[in-house]
């Protein structure tokens, strides 16, 4: 007969110090539920590889819209009311729900976006409530990736486990740990044990921007279904390796988290704008024509009215 065998990663320990475990002597049931249950669903992670005309129509008629973040105007988008609470019965608070469904509605009309609210106001949460929704409501549940400060990525993880059932992982760490990562956190198999092609037995990649650029290669070889960028006031400098990376990755969909999109001059912003939407912040010198004088209130006013959708 057959012995049921399971490789174990411990809490608190990397992947490299993981171990092979026999069924019985796993206490903890529900993960190995969790994991049967995650296989039941990899056959739903392959990814639709949309081609980039698609997702430039879609961006070019949100464009073509007259909006703002008022979005009780818009038909076609409903607004939640009662978001998911978290494992412990918390709810979002209403200015992070307002949030929620301000993502929601940028990702409904493919318009990558900036959410800006201040530190300590809770972005970590309002961005995992929507993927969980994109996940819930729209059958999408990946592959997702966050890109954050290497101190945040298990606050990260946390808050995917407290508010969503999606299958976060870090990948972060020595060769070695990589390595098992990639060979059994990575590919999906189908009951036979054949890998299945485009799709990932992960739901969230969380990483820190390091990682990402030293393997970039790897990860390139996934279409992302939705990117995030915590701290995205890193990628001020649209001449930095990271900056240039990520603009090369294919991916459907960003929201870029900072609550300082400009902390010297009006250039970072547009260095900002040009990684959501490179084909229509494409002309740095004419946008300092227009914009780097934010000292005229008038001048002011049309950058934020200019920024307002995004």
């Amino acid at each position: 007969f057959t012995i049921n065998k399971y490789l174990v990663k411990w809490k608190s320990l990397p992947y490299d110090q993981s171990t092979w475990e026999k069924e019985e002597d796993i206490t903890e049931k529900n993960f190995i539920e969790d994991y049967q249950r995650r296989r039941l669903h990899w056959n739903s992670t392959i990814y639709d590889k949309k081609s980039k005309e698609e997702r430039k129509e879609k961006t070019k008629n949100f464009e073509n819209e007259e909006t703002d973040k008022n979005i009780s105007t818009s038909t076609s988008f409903v607004k939640i009311t009662e978001p998911f609470s978290d494992k412990s019965g918390n709810v979002l608070r209403p200015y992070q729900l307002e949030g929620l469904n301000w993502l929601r509605f940028c990702w409904q009309n493919g318009n990558n976006s900036i959410l800006a609210d201040e530190m300590g106001l809770g972005k970590t949460v309002q961005v995992v409530s929507v993927l969980n929704d994109i996940a819930t409501n729209h059958n999408i549940t990946g592959p997702f990736i966050v890109l954050a400060p290497l101190t945040t990525l298990p606050q990260w993880k946390t808050e995917f486990e407290r508010w969503s059932n999606l299958n976060a992982i870090i990948y972060q760490g020595s060769p070695a740990t990589r390595e098992i990562i990639e060979e059994y956190e990575f590919p999906a198999h189908n009951e036979q044990g054949e890998v299945i092609k485009n799709a990932v037995s992960f739901d969230v990649l969380i990483t820190n921007y390091e990682s990402f650029a030293s393997n970039f290669d790897k990860l390139n070889e996934i279409e992302w279904r939705y990117l995030v960028l915590d701290e995205g006031h890193r990628l001020k400098n649209h001449e930095g390796k990271c900056y240039r990376l990520l603009l090369k990755l294919t991916f459907e969909h960003c929201t870029l988290l900072t609550g300082t999109p400009i902390q010297n001059n009006v250039e970072e912003l547009w260095s900002l704008l040009h990684l959501l939407h490179p084909h229509r912040f494409n002309d740095l010198p004419q946008f300092l024509e227009q914009f780097g004088n934010i000292d005229n209130i008038e001048t002011l006013r049309k950058l934020q009215n200019l920024i307002r959708p995004y």
